[in-house]
């Protein structure tokens, strides 16, 4: 198990736990406490807002499976499954105080996300 808590103080697109791209295909994320994940504003252009999430599955990750994490006290969001992400399963996962549980923004034209289950998560 890991214990990620008080991280990405200097940064603010990232996540505790993080994958980008292709690398990061046929991962496993499971047993993992990730909690009071804060940000920096000031890493951010201006006029835009930070970005955190405890597990963030970035452009194009596929084929993940995250499992049985636990996410708490997060000042974004608990699971993110980002912009080209596809066929990741998101179980029994117990995410809470944090601004949004799950989120799958489409904010990259072509870059469809899809193939993803999502189930029995608190």
């Amino acid at each position: 198990m890991n214990h990620v808590s008080h991280a990405l103080l200097e940064t603010a697109d990232s996540g505790g736990l993080y994958a980008y791209n292709n690398a990061s295909h046929t991962s496993v994320y499971r047993y993992n406490l990730v909690e009071n994940l804060i940000g920096n504003i000031s890493a951010r252009p201006a006029g835009t807002e930070k970005i955190v999430h405890a597990i963030y599955m970035d452009n194009y990750v596929h084929d993940v499976l995250i499992h049985d994490n636990t996410v708490r006290e997060i000042d974004g969001s608990g699971i993110c499954i980002n912009a080209g992400a596809h066929d990741i399963e998101v179980r029994k996962n117990h995410v809470y105080k944090v601004h949004s549980g799950l989120i799958m923004p489409y904010w990259l034209a072509g870059a469809s996300i899809y193939g993803n289950i999502v189930k029995r998560n608190k």
